[in-house]
C-alpha cells in the first residue's frame, strides 16, 4: 500500500471522530505528499532523459575526414599554407 492509500485511510478514520482541524491537517498531508509524488515522476523522467542523451554522447565518434592530423584543430590545408608562407618569407 502506498503512502497515498495509506493517508486516505486514516482520513476516513478522522472523519469518523468528527474532528475538522486534524481533517483539515490530513487533507493538507495528501495533497503535500501528492505534489511530491510529482516532483519525483518529473526528476526520474529527467534523470531518463539525460541518461539517454549521455549514452548518446557516449556513442558518438569523430571521423577524421582528412586523414590522420596532428592536432583536430588545423587541418592539413592550413600547414600547407603555412609552409608557403614561410618559403615567402625567406626568399
Amino acid at each position: 500500500m502506498g503512502a497515498v492509500e495509506n493517508i486516505k485511510e486514516v482520513a476516513d478514520l478522522v472523519k469518523k471522530f468528527n474532528d475538522i482541524e486534524l481533517n483539515r491537517r490530513i487533507l493538507k498531508l495528501e495533497e503535500e505528499v501528492l505534489d511530491l509524488t510529482r516532483d519525483k515522476r518529473r526528476a526520474d523522467d529527467k534523470v531518463e532523459e539525460l541518461q539517454r542523451a549521455l549514452t548518446f554522447k557516449g556513442e558518438l565518434k569523430f571521423k577524421d575526414p582528412i586523414g590522420s592530423m596532428a592536432t583536430p584543430h588545423r587541418t592539413v590545408r592550413d600547414v600547407g599554407m603555412r609552409r608557403e608562407w614561410r618559403s615567402t618569407l625567406s626568399r
